[in-house]
């Protein structure tokens, strides 16, 4: 049973990003054509078992990526020629410039919204190479999980953002900052930007425990120990259940974030739920 919900934690991470995706595509359609950018936390994600899923419902999923550990966008779009890779794509210049996709998945890292290597121009910077191949490009952005310190999970996953290097660079309040910013800063897209809300379903599932909705295996520590970035085993298995619609189905899909007036206070409002039919 430990082994199981271990699993189910790792899935939920990482399956949210490639199954929200496929749930994004026109009804019939059996491709789709992902591409990913960031580092280790994005490479969480089990690329074939995700793609063996995908086959499993009659679908095909094509991926590439550009991943170099530990690297923020920043570090990424300027050192195009290092990092991990996958044939016959290739790194990001030649993937994005001469390949079409359907999804691309960006996953923002230790930078701040603004500035020169803040993560709206950089995340700005991929798109705009993107689009004369991919004009239906879809744009999710992976909204992952804080690193536990000093403060739980409940605590420091609600904080505010503030522009300083005080962790909240990596809240809830952040990720959704940023997809709101960057549709702003990309205004050519032919649809909105979405975000993969990994930590919003860590969260929920932390609430749900301690709530006594869910069994307690230890709770997030024991898959996701303090000042560790990384998931451990368990974890893994929540990204890949999430992907697969079981914790997802209680925490949404892929998130359209909404800060209107009639948003607040709806967790439902804006989401867009997704997973195989």
């Amino acid at each position: 049973m430990r082994r199981r919900v271990f699993y189910i934690l790792v899935g939920v991470a990482w399956v949210l990003v490639p199954l929200c995706c496929f749930a994004q595509v026109a009804t019939g359609q059996k491709s789709l054509r992902v591409y990913f950018v960031g580092n280790s936390v994005t490479d969480t994600i089990n690329y074939r078992a995700l793609a063996e899923l995908a086959k499993s419902r009659d679908h095909k999923h094509v991926w590439g990526r550009h991943m170099i550990p530990g690297a923020p966008l920043q570090w990424i779009w300027q050192h195009p020629k290092d990092g991990f890779q996958e044939p016959p794509f290739g790194h990001y210049p030649k993937a994005l410039a001469d390949y079409q996709w359907d999804v691309f998945s960006l996953q923002p890292f230790d930078r701040h919204l603004t500035g020169n290597d803040g993560d709206v121009v950089m995340a700005k910077n991929f798109i705009d190479l993107a689009l004369p191949r991919s004009p239906d490009l879809q744009v999710y952005v992976y909204a992952r999980w804080p690193r536990q310190g000093k403060d739980d999970f409940d605590t420091m996953w609600p904080k505010k953002y503030t522009g300083g290097w005080d962790g909240t660079n990596k809240t809830k309040d952040y990720f959704e900052r940023l997809t709101l910013e960057l549709q702003k800063a990309c205004p050519n897209l032919k649809k909105p930007i979405l975000m993969v809300p990994v930590g919003h379903v860590m969260h929920d599932l932390n609430q749900r425990m301690k709530a006594g909705l869910q069994a307690d295996q230890g709770g997030l520590r024991r898959w996701h120990p303090p000042q560790q970035r990384r998931l451990l085993h368990r974890g893994l298995h929540l990204l890949r259940h999430a992907r697969q619609g079981e914790p997802q189905r209680a925490a949404g899909g892929a998130v359209q974030v909404d800060r209107s007036e009639a948003g607040r206070g709806n967790p439902g409002n804006g989401v867009e739920g997704g997973q195989y039919e």
